[in-house]
């Protein structure tokens, strides 16, 4: 169902830009795909300038802000559509509008001019070459974080754990890029973005970091601590994407930032990471015994391919009853029988929520 949903959302936008059509006129503009909407220039107080650069050239729409009661209209030329004379020509009209990037930019230079003749006054604002070292700071910094699930990751196939301090050190330094983006956001809202970059004139988004901050808690939780029942962590997950979510969109969030692309990855993103940020300080700030259960082995089976591993499907007792299937390293594998039983190690958790700390051969 996935896939099939997938192929009908790329089959549908590459409908929609083969029909896709812009008419330009002195007073308004209109743009076709399957109907025809016809908007006023009086309508819009200015456009900004998205410029992205990818695989196959640099790419670049007009966003059109609209006015009280006027939605912001994006005006996207793909180069396979357009010739050169078209793009030109929407260059020549689109300068009808104020750009609200320079003037965005001028009241900063102007705010930086009054703040030197008064340095009373207040804080001076983030400079764009402070703001792209610090972009490209925490932008290093989650990439290196992004190591820390993947020691995780293999540490479940060999089955040795890492020591309780480096399990803390590795779920605080998972679970902190994420806040620390939405930090730089709320302080400086103008100066880091989400979304693409804005033609050259403003420093890097923190995009990456963000978007890197909320991967690597899933990667943490799904392989390093795994919970017993997944819908226990929901009511603590909420609360901890509210958290970090409330500050962002209440005063994180510029306008050239609230697009609904951006709002709603931003809220996915987020929702996604107080879940499994929870699940992972609950795993690794667990310093605590686990408990051993015998679990009956129900199945076995390997799975071939680029990441050869073992799987057991495991049923013991508990509260409720709790049958899954679960990696385990090799050498809890060769000593499993179907209808045998193993070891399983289940951990109190530091939040109260009950995971898997590992799978051991039968004694």
């Amino acid at each position: 169902m996935v896939v099939v949903g997938g192929m009908i959302a790329v089959g549908a936008y590459l409908i929609r830009r083969a029909f896709y059509s812009l008419e330009l006129s002195d007073d308004g503009f209109a743009i076709r795909t399957f109907g025809k909407k016809d908007y006023r220039c009086a309508s819009f107080a200015g456009y900004r300038r998205f410029m992205t650069r990818g695989r196959y050239g640099t790419d670049y729409r007009y966003v059109l802000v609209g006015s009280p009661g006027q939605r912001d209209v994006t005006i996207h030329l793909d180069k396979t559509g357009f010739s050169s004379e078209d793009r030109d020509r929407l260059d020549r009209w689109i300068t009808r509008f104020p750009d609200l990037e320079s003037a965005d930019l001028d009241r900063e230079e102007a705010e930086r001019r009054e703040r030197s003749l008064h340095p009373d006054s207040g804080p001076a604002p983030l400079s764009r070459e402070r703001a792209r070292r610090i972009a490209r700071a925490l932008t290093v910094a989650a990439v290196l974080v992004m190591a820390c699930p993947y020691v995780l990751l293999l540490t479940s196939f060999t089955g040795t754990a890492p020591a309780f301090a480096v399990r803390i050190a590795m779920g605080i330094a998972t679970c902190l890029v994420l806040p620390a983006a939405v930090a730089l956001k709320v302080w400086q809202p103008d100066a880091f973005q989400l979304g693409a970059a804005i033609d050259a004139r403003l420093p890097p988004s923190v995009a990456i970091a963000f978007t890197l901050g909320s991967l690597a808690p899933i990667i943490s939780a799904v392989f390093g601590y795994r919970p017993v029942r997944w819908e226990s962590a929901i009511p603590a997950g909420l609360a901890a994407a509210a958290l970090v979510g409330l500050p962002l969109f209440r005063r994180g969030l510029r306008r050239v930032d609230r697009t609904p692309r951006i709002l709603v990855s931003a809220a996915a993103w987020t929702l996604a990471y107080g879940y499994f940020a929870v699940l992972t300080l609950n795993g690794a700030l667990d310093g605590s015994r686990p408990a051993l259960l015998s679990a009956t082995v129900r199945d076995r089976w390997e799975t071939q391919g680029r990441g050869h591993s073992y799987k057991l499907l495991l049923e013991w007792r508990d509260d409720q009853g709790t049958t899954k299937s679960l990696a385990v390293p090799q050498r809890v594998y060769a000593r499993s029988a179907v209808g045998g039983e193993v070891r399983i190690a289940v951990g109190p958790g530091a939040l109260r929520i009950p995971w898997i700390a590992g799978v051991l051969p039968p004694e």
